[in-house]
Parts: C-alpha cells; sequence; structure tokens
C-alpha cells in the first residue's frame, strides 16, 4: 500500500461562497431594471385617455370635443352620429397632422377595434385628450344622421350583376 500522504481537499474560503449570492441578486436587480427601461422607452409616448360610453360622449361633445368616425365614407352615408367627421381609419395619420393636439378627440367605428387604433395612434403622436367609444356605434344608444345618396354612389345596372372592385392605389 501506498504510504504518500493524502493531501486535504481544499475548499473555498466562506468569505467566497457567500459573496456569490449577493452578486446574482444584483444582477437580477440590474436585468429587472434594464426590462423596466427597454418598456419605458418602446412603449408608446400616449395613450387612450378613456373608453366612454353614450352620455360621457354627449357631455365631451357638448364641451367642444372633435367627435371623429372612422368607418369608410359608405358605412358613415348609413348613419353617423350627428356632428361627427369621416375620416377613414386608414387616413387618419395624414388628415390628423393639421389638427390642434390639445382640443379633445373621440374616435369611434362600427364595434370598437378600428377607432381603438386610432385612438392610438392619435395619442401617441401627441394628442392630449383621446376618447374611445366603447362598442362603437352598434352601441349608440341615439339617433343617427343618415346621408342621402348621390350620383357617385349609385350604381346603374342595367338589370345586369355588379362586380364592384375595391382595390386602390391609395
Amino acid at each position: 500500500m501506498s504510504s504518500a500522504k493524502r493531501s486535504p481537499k481544499k475548499s473555498l474560503p466562506k468569505q467566497n461562497r457567500s459573496a456569490s449570492g449577493p452578486k446574482i441578486l444584483i444582477w437580477g436587480l440590474g436585468a429587472v431594471l434594464l426590462l423596466a427601461v427597454i418598456i419605458a422607452v418602446t412603449r408608446p409616448a400616449g395613450a387612450i385617455n378613456e373608453q366612454v360610453g353614450n352620455s360621457q360622449l354627449r357631455d365631451l361633445q357638448a364641451k367642444g370635443a372633435r367627435l371623429i368616425d372612422v368607418r369608410s365614407p359608405g358605412e358613415y352615408a348609413m348613419g353617423h352620429i350627428q356632428g361627427a367627421e369621416n375620416v377613414p381609419v386608414e387616413q387618419i395619420t395624414q388628415v390628423a397632422g393639421s389638427w390642434d393636439r390639445s382640443r379633445p378627440v373621440i374616435v369611434y367605428c362600427a364595434t370598437g377595434s378600428r377607432s381603438y387604433n386610432a385612438a392610438q395612434w392619435l395619442a401617441s403622436n401627441g394628442f392630449k385628450k383621446v376618447y374611445d367609444l366603447k362598442a362603437g356605434v352598434e352601441a349608440w344608444d341615439g339617433s343617427l344622421t343618415k346621408e342621402a345618396s348621390t350620383a357617385s354612389t349609385q350604381i346603374k345596372t342595367n338589370g345586369l350583376p355588379v362586380l364592384l372592385d375595391f382595390y386602390s392605389n391609395s
């Protein structure tokens, strides 16, 4: 048998073992802080101030809020809330650039999804007070104003089927 002495197991000093706990905690807190900064920087600057119901819409409109119907011109013509301007959602970025950003804006569509997107865009582009009608014009309990049909919206078919092309280059 070998008479060589075995060297005792070397162990780390106690201070090194206990120092790893605080280092992990510091790194973890740093990662959480970094994540919070990234979220704050990448999130849109504005947000919808509020989703409103029918009575709140009436109150805001009476106080001078701008009412915007973001549905298509055809939907708008079929019936809209009195005093509403028609700015289809795909045109809001071009049209709203000339508006007073300090004046409250209320947006609505048929069910609330298009107007939600328009309201988010308005809020993130400097509009101070942006409101969205909850559940859209389908939930509106007031009367709707209808547009008279114009020559440009009338289609003459001569009794033949009509194919409408909704493609647009704009």
